[in-house]
């Protein structure tokens, strides 16, 4: 299938994909039009986040191709030559096969999220809040067993102690 989309095969496997993604413009623009409507949050600078973001402004202006003198978000090095075309409408599906592959790696590293996901949410979400812990965290550490360093916040002395716990 790669084989098709690429015709010759110069360049390393990774780079025919990204050729080949670039070129299979249907299925990754329906892939994020599908997408559009999750409310995702991201830390600022992230590129997935930031390709997102100026994706959704560029559909919301309907653009068929990328139009002149616009402000391209940051993409790596190997997106570079296939977003930064001659041709603006093989930029555009470039830039949308590189937000779709840049936003799923953001989703799994934690620094882009959508807020009711279990899976996909911020990570201070997943966390007790610093206040609560700052409150609570003597009896958190005692339920864990666990025994912390005086003075050195988060430094560990020793390993749970299961035996003398009946209640877990």
């Amino acid at each position: 299938m790669l084989a098709e989309f690429c015709g010759a095969t110069t360049g390393s496997f990774v780079s025919q994909v990204r050729k080949a993604l670039a070129q299979d413009f249907q299925r990754v623009h329906a892939c994020l039009t599908s997408l559009r409507d999750l409310a995702f949050g991201g830390r600022k600078g992230d590129p997935g986040f930031e390709q997102w973001k100026a994706w959704k402004a560029l559909q919301g202006g309907s653009a068929a191709d990328l139009p002149e003198g616009v402000q391209l978000p940051k993409v790596c090095a190997a997106w570079h030559g296939l977003v930064h075309d001659l041709d603006p409408r093989a930029g555009l599906r470039a830039l949308e096969a590189c937000t779709m592959m840049s936003l799923r790696k953001s989703l799994r590293r934690g620094s882009v999220w959508i807020d009711h996901s279990l899976s996909y949410r911020e990570r201070d979400q997943m966390l007790i809040p610093p206040d609560q812990w700052e409150s609570q965290r003597e009896q958190h550490v005692e339920l864990l067993g666990i025994q912390v360093a005086e003075g050195v916040p988060g430094a560990v002395v020793g390993q749970p102690d299961h035996r003398n716990r009946s209640g877990l």
